[in-house]
């Protein structure tokens, strides 16, 4: 950097001939070095602020290939970027890069009912994909809460999750074919409408949870399921975590498909209502709160849920209620989708998301709550999950007047805390949001170096530069 030359400054003309060069490939419109727009893109969900130098808006697959391409001759890093809804810094740009935005790849085929599929590109957001199968009774099932602005590319580079899991699978179970440019310039054309295929690997699933270091994501084949268009949805107290596994056994043993099954701590539950300004659906104090919802078959009467939950023995269940419409159903998955920002509307503070064997789940909450305890009491420590696929959500809120190095040390001490004993138990340390730039270091706690060694060996086979999302993952 030369001297007297802000940071600011030197990011965004460190690169000036290469970004030059992009533009002159693509074309004007579909490039922008606007401070005002390139800032837009630095930043996700995580506590990650970027430096980006500028941003490029490429509206067909062939075009991306042609800029991956030139940038791997310019030695130009870029980074991919979707919906920027990620929690672990994945789609930070880093050192001046190029940003590659797939906001104009924005085509929706028309659905193949008779194949239950649909082409869409990577733009492209869940909600649009959801609204746009819905007419002919199909969906795809991948459902967050981000579903307004997560985009589809971002999707299955990062192999979301969500809250039907339990139900679903994860994205990589929904992906028939795709169609991936990578870093020299080439456009693997995957996108078979297949559900069977053994002509030797199935290469597409090399990129699915890659975070977009081995090829960006162009289109993809999706493969949907029939539309759900009855639920019905509890609202439980629970006495214990064990009780909440055990009525999670209980539903999976009732009549009905399980279509989601949430538990939430009592610190996250009056977080939450006080940051909605509204009540808990229930009048009654409890350690564990839990949401679920039942598919209910065509034609069956909604009152047999009803009965069901009111002649089943729920060992533990203090209090609970069946939704009774659409608007108190709403109320509810309103208050676990707004989790997250009523505990960080109460400052800076850190997510975790790992998971263990549904087994292990009641003593690892149990020894995780004993150990903060214990060793660090001064916490402000939160806990929900998914649970039925063994996802365990954690939250610390920072105390107040930390300086950013303080901060930084007080978050840090967090994730290998709380990693640790994900490790000791065999967990994983990314349950569905990714390893990114935050959990980078960690990866080797639940991977072993032979695996690590092939990953990056593919890594330098498909970007043997490095220059393709750089610093993420590994």
């Amino acid at each position: 950097m030369r001297p007297g030359l802000s940071y600011a400054v030197f990011m965004t003309t460190r690169f000036a001939k290469e970004f030059d060069s992009v533009e002159a490939l693509v074309g004007t419109p579909q490039f922008s070095r606007s401070a005002s727009t390139v800032e837009s893109y630095q930043e996700d969900y995580s506590v990650h602020k970027g430096h980006a130098g500028a941003v490029v808006f490429p509206t067909s697959a062939t075009m991306v290939a042609d800029v991956l391409g030139l940038c791997n001759e310019l030695n130009l890093p870029v980074v991919p970027s979707g919906g920027r809804t990620g929690f672990v810094g994945g789609a930070i740009p880093l050192e001046g890069a190029l940003v590659l935005s797939l906001d104009r790849m924005r085509t929706l085929d028309a659905v193949d009912v008779a194949a239950a599929s649909v082409r869409v590109d990577a733009g492209v957001t869940t909600e649009e994909v959801i609204e746009h199968c819905k007419p002919h009774g199909l969906t795809w099932p991948i459902e967050m809460a981000s579903n307004g602005s997560s985009q589809i590319g971002g999707n299955i580079s990062t192999n979301a999750g969500g809250v039907h899991v339990v139900r679903y699978g994860m994205t990589r179970n929904w992906i028939l074919g795709m169609k991936v440019a990578t870093m020299d310039g080439k456009l693997l054309d995957m996108e078979r409408n297949l559900y069977k295929n053994n002509t030797y690997w199935d290469l597409g699933q090399l990129f699915i949870g890659s975070e977009g270091t081995l090829g960006v994501v162009t289109s993809a084949v999706l493969k949907l399921a029939p539309l759900v268009t009855r639920t019905e949805t509890l609202f439980l107290a629970v006495e214990s975590l064990e009780k909440v596994l055990g009525t999670l056994q209980a539903c999976r043993d009732a009549p009905f498909t399980l279509h989601a099954y949430e538990f939430i701590d009592r610190k996250f539950m009056v977080e939450v209502t006080k940051f909605l300004g509204t009540k808990s659906p229930l009048d009654v104090d409890a350690p564990y709160y839990v949401v679920l919802e039942f598919e209910v078959a065509e034609g069956e009467d909604s009152t047999s849920v009803m009965e069901w939950f009111q002649n089943v023995n729920l060992d533990g269940v203090v209090d609970g209620l069946v939704a009774q419409n659409s608007a108190q159903r709403a109320k509810i998955w309103r208050l676990r989708h707004d989790l997250a920002p009523a505990v960080y509307s109460l400052g800076p503070g850190k997510s975790l998301d790992v998971s263990v064997s549904l087994s292990q789940v009641s003593e690892f909450v149990h020894k995780l709550r004993a150990d903060v305890l214990a060793q660090r009491p001064q916490w402000n420590f939160f806990l929900m999950g998914h649970v039925a696929d063994g996802n365990v959500h954690t939250h610390i809120v920072a105390p107040k007047g930390l300086s950013a190095a303080d901060q930084k040390a007080y978050f840090d001490d967090y994730e290998s805390f709380i990693y640790s004993m994900v490790a000791e138990a065999g967990g994983s340390i990314a349950a569905e949001h990714g390893i990114g730039l935050d959990r980078r270091d960690y990866l080797k706690m639940c991977r072993t170096e032979p695996e690590l060694m092939l990953y990056r060996s593919i890594k330098s086979l498909l970007d043997p530069k490095g220059l393709l999302n750089p610093g993420k993952v590994l």
